[in-house]
């Protein structure tokens, strides 16, 4: 058809462009019979009722929390989840594979990263230089005795943490706490003083591959020592339990530094420590500490992601759109979209592990995309009342918004098939993202602004800047003929001097 039928350009249109002219534009605009036109019944109820469910799922997402128990990359009938949970639970006890080493460092006094050569984009080169006590010193009879007594503490060390979880109540395996000078003792006796490091070395060469790890040499000197042993908590254990171990290891470790002699305390200033790792001198390092960082910086990063998206996408829509009140709408629909997001996360059983940190990292976008083309339109439209910019906004970029959130889903589509649970995990993310963007751009943002768009002629930001620029240089907004003919709210602007400069939406 012509005319109004053929979406204002005279040609043809297809069914979705039909869809939303003759079905959504029209319950979204009708307004009540003898009532003001702002008083539109359709777009008021699914404003509230939208509203209402992002509140509850909003509730619900200040509820996440992170894993009470390991992430599985696998689904739960995984035979890789079953050998896991044989060696569990089909067992007296379960396999010491399972618990992180531990080792407890006296020597060392920091480690420096000069900022100047390093970059966080080739985290493998340029990771610093490890910085030894030159205080250090074991050969003293004082030192050995501080050594001694640390040794019997961690064997005895108590813990009030469910991560302790192989012996209750305690942080390491006794049996299996390694103490240096008791093992050298045994086969060289007591030896302090100038003949204790040469003794120490010839001792260590014997049985490198059992010593060295008790025993650091640098250079044919003695760095460092350690304390070894099996702790009670199991390597891939949730980074919450991880952080309340580690913790019960500073309360350990904060009362011997306070005594121990300054040969052995590490001291820079007035700080002293010792360090206490999960890896030791060999290949097979545990990383349960450095991991349990890592999963606190990826969950941070996400709320980062989201604390900086907000403004982002503000500035943006303010730019392209030059009205405050198309952009704090669009921002109030963006974030419904994301908190209905973490909401689904929370009803659904999922917690804030490192997958689900990630792949939302991933995702904050998404929800950003239909909105801002919705509201570009909107200000766009040659119409100047509030109905007709809502129309264009409809049936212009509607259809548009529905086949771009199509093709997106149908990225995600393939990877619900896949058997590592952070692709599904992705895959449900970024199809949940997608399809709260379309409810609450078209039935919640378009809707918002068919009651409380602005209307009239509506400036760019650009046109805004320009006006401010012929206003600065004093010459006024008569010369060109466009700016003293712009209208607000449909009405003429008084004709002559300079343009205003900002025209409320």
């Amino acid at each position: 058809g012509g005319g109004e039928g053929g979406g204002g350009e005279g040609g043809p249109i297809g069914r979705p462009e039909r869809l939303f002219r003759d079905v959504y534009l029209p319950a979204i605009t009708a307004s009540c019979p003898s009532t003001s036109r702002r008083l539109k019944p359709v777009s008021l109820g699914l404003v509230v009722c939208l509203a209402g469910v992002g509140g509850y799922l909003l509730s619900q997402a200040l509820e996440l929390s992170p894993p009470s128990k390991a992430e599985e990359w696998f689904p739960a009938n995984h035979m890789a989840n079953g050998f896991v949970e044989a060696a569990q639970n089909d067992y007296l006890a379960e396999d010491d594979d399972a618990f992180a080493d531990g080792y407890v460092f006296i020597g060392l006094k920091k480690l420096y990263v000069d900022r100047g050569v390093y970059t966080k984009w080739i985290p493998q080169d340029n990771r610093g230089t490890l910085v030894y006590d030159d205080a250090f010193d074991l050969s003293d009879a004082a030192a050995q005795e501080a050594y001694l007594r640390l040794c019997d503490e961690v064997r005895a060390a108590p813990c009030d943490s469910e991560g302790c979880r192989k012996v209750p109540g305690r942080l390491v395996d006794p049996p299996t706490v390694r103490c240096l000078l008791v093992e050298f003792a045994a086969e060289r006796g007591n030896v302090t003083g100038a003949a204790f490091e040469p003794e120490l070395a010839a001792w260590v060469a014997e049985d490198p591959f059992e010593r060295e790890e008790l025993a650091g040499f640098v250079d044919g000197e003695l760095k460092y020592v350690t304390v070894a042993f099996k702790t009670t908590m199991r390597d891939e254990e949730t980074s919450e339990l991880v952080q309340e171990v580690y913790d019960e290891w500073q309360d350990l470790l904060r009362p011997f530094v306070a005594t121990a002699p300054a040969s052995l305390a590490s001291c820079e200033g007035e700080r002293c420590t010792l360090f206490v790792s999960t890896c030791g001198g060999r290949d097979d390092c545990g990383l349960a500490f450095a991991w349990m960082v890592t999963q606190r910086e990826l969950v941070r990063g996400l709320f980062n992601g989201l604390a900086i998206c907000a403004p982002v996408a503000f500035a943006v829509l303010l730019l392209v759109t030059g009205s405050l009140t198309v952009a704090l709408l669009a921002i109030l629909s963006i974030g419904l979209v994301v908190t209905s997001l973490l909401g689904t996360i929370k009803t659904i059983g999922w917690e804030l592990g490192v997958g689900e940190a990630i792949a939302g990292t991933i995702v904050i976008g998404l929800a950003v995309d239909y909105t801002v083309h919705l509201g570009h339109t909107y200000t766009a439209a040659a119409a100047e009342t509030r109905e007709g910019k809502t129309a264009a906004a409809a049936t212009v970029m509607g259809p548009t918004v529905v086949a771009g959130a199509f093709t997106t889903f149908g990225v995600a589509f393939f990877m619900f098939f896949c058997q590592l649970t952070f692709f599904t995990k992705m895959a449900t993310l970024i199809g949940g993202t997608v399809g709260y963007s379309l409810l609450y751009s078209l039935f919640f943002y378009v809707p918002l602004l068919a009651l409380v768009g602005p209307s009239g002629k509506l400036r760019s930001t650009a046109e805004r800047l320009r006006a401010m620029y012929r206003t600065c240089r004093g010459g006024g907004g008569g010369g060109g003929g466009s700016g003293g003919g712009a209208t607000r709210r449909g009405k003429p602007q008084r004709q002559g001097g300079a343009a205003p400069l900002f025209v409320p939406p």
